[in-house]
């Protein structure tokens, strides 16, 4: 009797390293996908993000320069793309600057290539910017 118990400590501590030897691959397993989620769940917020920077109401004048930059596929000035829309309110020029300036700072539809000139974040690195 003494041997089978002898045998039962044998294989209980057998089982106890298999036991341990997995529970550490487990955890090397947990930590490896952890890590690997982690790089997807950054890169789905890179895809949304990029799904929400061309975003814009239609109808809006935010929409309305927009689908102007998107014609002329070029950098434009504010007194130019003023002038496209028909606004001649000198007064709505600061508040449109600071509008479009607000948008290109969060890097959200417009980029701002020089002084109180806009374009278009998806049309960057695709067209001539001079």
């Amino acid at each position: 009797m003494n041997q089978t118990f002898e045998n039962e400590l044998i294989n209980a501590d057998a089982e106890a390293n298999r036991i341990e030897r997995e529970l550490i691959f487990l955890k090397d397993k947990i930590r490896l996908l952890t890590e690997q989620k982690a790089v997807a769940d950054r890169y789905i917020a890179g895809l949304r993000m990029r799904l929400k920077v061309n975003e814009t109401r239609p109808g809006t004048l935010i929409d309305q320069i927009r689908d102007l930059l998107l014609k002329s596929q070029r950098p434009m000035h504010i007194d130019v793309i003023m002038a496209s829309l028909g606004m001649e309110e000198k007064q709505k020029k600061l508040a449109l600057i600071g509008t479009l300036s607000s948008y290109a700072r969060r890097r959200r539809i417009f980029s701002r290539p020089a002084p109180n000139t806009f374009f278009l974040i998806e049309l960057e690195g695709k067209h001539d910017m001079s």
